[in-house]
């Protein structure tokens, strides 16, 4: 099943079928004309930004019929990740959220070792508009299904699925190759991040939890353990499934979308005893 939407679209089961509901919001290649225009930098610049190929890690999950949705709208053109308000265009009066004033806001402004992606700056009503048609449609889709899974489930569990590059140098220790993101243990119950952890070591990977990633607006926004809601942030090194030059590796791809939907199932049969899980917290 596919309900496409024009800056996201749905795929796998009904939403409300699993307790588990994925998502990933930063694999979107479908760049606007105009924005290509008003880009000071090559569209492979702008690629730069996104998690590459990420949706391809879902697809396993999207057989076995967990609905996860899928953003199609780039990275570039408004960041679902981020907090709709972190953003520096509004005149000095406004104070610019911590990522926006280093460029990587919910609009992103520029990148490191290339400086500034635009032209000139955009119109404010122009980013207001993109806040209206994809940001929070977006996220009020996924706020639905999480609701409808937590309606006829009792707890809904939301996995947030992104790439990353290896970490390390400058004081940073070499990244693990799966990082979970709880927000410091307050968006989800710690007893279904160690299931997937387990799951992620029983496949012969490495995984840390919240460094270097502890999760963004999305598990704060929709993780709410208190009300039966968890969101994990799923952070996958990309040189598990890309190669150097940044294109997919099959067997790779493979291996991390077998790793997801087991994931995703595991934390679905955990659902069941939601309650006992809890208690033994």
């Amino acid at each position: 099943m596919i309900e496409e939407q024009r800056y996201f679209a749905w795929h796998g089961g009904p939403t409300a079928l699993s307790p588990v509901v994925l998502a990933v919001p930063h694999a979107g290649r479908d760049y606007p004309a105009p924005l290509i225009a008003q880009a000071r930098v090559p569209v492979a610049t702008l690629r730069a930004l996104e998690d590459r190929y990420a949706d391809r890690l879902i697809a396993r999950a999207v057989a076995d019929g967990f609905p996860v949705l899928v953003a199609t709208a780039p990275r570039a053109l408004v960041d679902l990740n981020r907090d709709p308000d972190d953003r520096d265009d509004r005149g000095p009066s406004r104070v610019a959220g911590r990522r926006a004033a280093a460029g990587m806001g919910v609009f992103p402004r520029s990148v490191p070792s290339v400086g500034d992606l635009w032209r000139a700056p955009f119109d404010p009503g122009e980013l207001d508009a993109r806040i209206a048609q994809v940001h929070r449609p977006y996220h009020a889709a996924l706020a639905a299904a999480l609701s409808a899974a937590r309606t006829r489930h009792g707890v809904a569990l939301l996995l947030d699925v992104h790439s990353m590059p290896r970490r390390a140098g400058r004081g940073w220790p070499r990244s693990a190759d799966i990082v979970l993101g709880d927000r410091s243990g307050t968006s989800a119950a710690k007893a279904f991040v160690r299931e997937a952890e387990a799951l992620i070591g029983a496949a012969g990977l490495s995984c840390a939890r919240n460094t270097p990633y502890a999760g963004g607006y999305t598990t704060l926004r929709h993780g709410n353990p208190a009300k039966d809601v968890h969101a994990i942030q799923v952070e996958v090194a990309r040189d598990l499934y890309l190669d150097s030059d940044g294109a997919p590796v099959l067997a790779g791809v493979e291996r991390v979308a077998d790793l997801i939907a087991q994931i995703a199932g595991a934390l679905a049969a955990a659902a069941g005893g939601a309650a006992s899980l809890e208690a033994a917290e």
